[in-house]
């Protein structure tokens, strides 16, 4: 599918909620992971901070998925229940208008379509999740290999237990993790939009630590 791209990539969404929040400092840290109503809340803030700084993305105009796409998704992670955070972040956008970094989000269609055509090892394990201008994936990671055992980070249970993210190129395999759940990723994605670290300028979403001179400007 099209796509905006950022130092992350965009595209669609769907509606946004007028809800302020209090993004925790440093010294201030919650102890667990976040809610049910935390990662709603999270994924409203992201898609809306595309929403209000990118709309030529499309954000606004996205769907959600359906539930039927989402089953189809469970049943390419080999049945293992989906991370509540990535089944709101789908219903909420399915695909376009959200980017994750430098990566664009995947519809649940896409995903499961993605993960079929992996092959060679740690593959077995990993579900896409969003891909980069290079064709790199971002994923989840199920198993032995995952944050922890036990249930999952929906609340249910699950021989995958938590599903860690990970990234996945095609010259160096699967990497190590770069969040511990899914929920973890959004969070810290969504506290750096809101304390201004990224910005849309000329159809891309720019890290602007990463870039003190924008291009074509001095």
């Amino acid at each position: 599918c099209a796509c905006v791209h950022m130092c992350c990539c965009a595209r669609r969404g769907g509606a946004m909620a007028a809800k302020t929040v209090t993004v925790a400092v440093e010294g201030n840290a919650r102890v667990g992971g976040m809610t049910s109503d935390e990662e709603e809340q999270c994924v409203r803030d992201i898609h809306g901070w595309f929403v209000r700084n990118a709309k030529e993305s499309g954000a606004a105009d996205a769907e959600g998925a359906s539930e039927a796409s989402l089953e189809a998704l469970s049943k390419a992670a080999g049945g293992l229940p989906l991370p509540s955070a990535y089944v709101a972040l789908l219903k909420r956008a399915d695909g376009g208008g959200v980017a994750l970094r430098e990566f664009s989000l995947l519809s649940a269609g896409e995903a499961a379509d993605a993960k079929a055509a992996l092959s060679g090892d740690g593959t077995d394990a990993f579900l896409p999740v969003a891909r980069d201008l290079d064709d790199n994936l971002l994923g989840l990671v199920y198993g032995s290999g995952g944050a922890s055992e036990g249930k999952g980070d929906d609340g249910s249970g699950g021989g995958g237990g938590v599903p860690h993210v990970a990234e996945w190129s095609a010259d160096e395999g699967v990497s190590e993790a770069v969040a511990g759940s899914f929920a973890d990723y959004l969070e810290a994605f969504r506290n750096e939009l809101l304390a201004s670290k990224y910005e849309w300028l000329e159809g891309l979403v720019e890290r602007i630590t990463d870039s003190p001179v924008k291009k074509g400007k001095k």
